[in-house]
């Protein structure tokens, strides 16, 4: 292997998923700072599998790919055999950027989330980093979650809600019963709300979500269809 190869790689990658430093990695995919610090410099030209494992699997990528000298990846909006890559927003980026989704461009956007691929035809998605301190389950901090920019509602699904008066998003879970539309909060102590259009706006129901960042595991959320 070519000194240095791994450590293109790894620097392409961050720059290409709006990683802005070697410390933030470490965290992402559960690696000690020392041993990524070592990769990143090319100070071991000849890592263990083990060691290049949490690397690959963040971002979605296989090893072979990791240590290749072609490129890591392809244009994050064309779809890959097996992965398709989506604008990933912070939370509190959401209420001024949901509006533009369709104009973002690897040119325009910073940061992308690799998801798997899906089969619905003509379907948007988008994923959302979820900083928030003692977020109720079934999220958890500092999520990631995928998100179907569709704005009907799903009976028993989560959504991301926001609240067209303070601009603030929420996540709700949705229940349909006696000819309404009920918006749950996470927090049991927080009152529930019944959905209209002129208080609040759906910005999509989440499919699934990322907990551990460091193996890739996506945790799928159902909603049954009612009608």
């Amino acid at each position: 292997m070519k000194k240095g190869i791994i450590s293109r790689n790894i620097g392409l990658l961050m720059e290409h998923f709006g990683i802005r430093s070697v410390a933030q990695l470490a965290k992402l995919i559960g690696m000690p700072q020392t041993t990524l610090n070592k990769l990143s410099s090319g100070i071991s030209p000849d890592p263990k599998i083990s060691t290049l494992t949490p690397l690959a699997n963040y971002f979605n990528i296989t090893i072979d790919t990791l240590l290749s000298e072609h490129p890591v990846f392809t244009h994050p909006e064309a779809q890959r055999q097996d992965n398709w890559f989506v604008p990933l927003i912070s939370y509190d980026e959401l209420p001024n950027i949901h509006g533009h989704l369709d104009s973002l461009t690897v040119n325009t956007w910073p940061q992308w989330h690799p998801i798997p691929a899906q089969e619905e035809q003509g379907a948007v998605y988008y994923a959302v980093h979820v900083i928030v301190k003692q977020i109720p389950p079934p999220f958890h901090e500092a999520s990631v979650l995928i998100v179907k920019n569709d704005p009907k509602l799903i009976n028993n699904s989560y959504v991301l809600i926001k609240h067209l008066t303070s601009q603030v998003v929420t996540i709700k879970k949705v229940v349909f019963d006696n000819g309404k539309q009920w918006l749950l909060p996470l927090q049991n102590e927080l009152p529930i709300s019944e959905f209209n259009a002129q208080e609040f706006q759906s910005l999509g129901t989440i499919q699934a979500f990322v907990t551990d960042i460091s193996n890739g595991a996506f945790i799928i959320i159902k909603g049954e269809r009612n009608g």
